[in-house]
């Protein structure tokens, strides 16, 4: 929703840097993993030689290792088509794939803890940000070998970190906003909101509006250059 205008997507005739953003519940991290069985427990060995990865058509599983092979210089061999994630999980156990690219890390706590656990799966690499359970995993933004390629990788995930967000029109008055805002940031430090998500098992990993702003005016102010290659990255996947 945030970079369609700048992709020149039907329909999307507005200007997301001109919203009144409130909040984020959720700042999503997304993590490449591998298989126990493919010797590969690092990017770097992903950059040595082929790791097989499952994805569905469109989606990030797709288009984050095709980007990574452009950018990063990893040697993903994608194999599309699989219908969602579960069912790439489910190749993974029955070895027709040996990784996953694009799998959000609080995903991978609730689905699969056992896998963490037991090391069944290495992580391999975090984006667009670090996750606390994850410090020493490196960033995509760490391996970029350039300013171009750093910017294109956050012009492609960067939104992931509004993952949750609640947002407004433009025209709302700006004391509405900034009371809505200062609400959701005294919900998200709420003991007992804290506590409802801990009992949902959900992760809640909270995003000011202002941040919010912030970063759509990054991604409104990434060069047409650096747009182009974003898109060129993953001009396989959109095939």
């Amino acid at each position: 929703m945030v970079k369609a205008p700048l992709l020149g997507l039907t329909g999307a005739d507005y200007d997301s840097s001109k919203l009144r953003w409130i909040g984020s519940l959720n700042s999503e991290v997304h993590v490449c993993v591998a298989w126990h069985t493919s010797g590969i427990k690092t990017i770097r060995e992903a950059m040595e030689r082929e790791l097989i990865v499952g994805a569905a058509a469109g989606a990030d599983s797709e288009l984050a290792p095709h980007a990574f092979n452009n950018l990063l210089g990893t040697k993903f061999k994608i194999i599309s088509g699989y219908q969602d994630g579960p069912r790439i999980l489910l190749a993974m156990e029955r070895t027709e794939v040996n990784g996953r690219c694009g799998w959000s890390w609080s995903s991978v706590v609730v689905q699969h803890p056992e896998w963490i656990k037991n090391k069944t799966i290495s992580a391999l690499v975090q984006w667009p940000t670090r996750h606390a359970d994850l410090p020493d995993l490196p960033l995509t933004s760490d391996i970029a070998k350039s300013d171009d390629d750093r910017q294109a990788l956050e012009f492609l995930f960067g939104h992931l970190v509004m993952s949750r967000s609640y947002v407004l029109p433009p025209d709302v008055p700006a004391d509405r906003t900034a009371a809505l805002r200062a609400g959701f940031d005294a919900m998200v430090k709420d003991e007992a909101v804290k506590a409802d998500f801990v009992r949902a098992n959900h992760e809640l990993t909270p995003v000011s509006g202002a941040d919010l702003n912030a970063r759509v005016d990054r991604i409104y102010a990434t060069p047409k250059h650096v747009i182009e290659k974003a898109l060129k990255a993953i001009a396989a996947a959109a095939r």
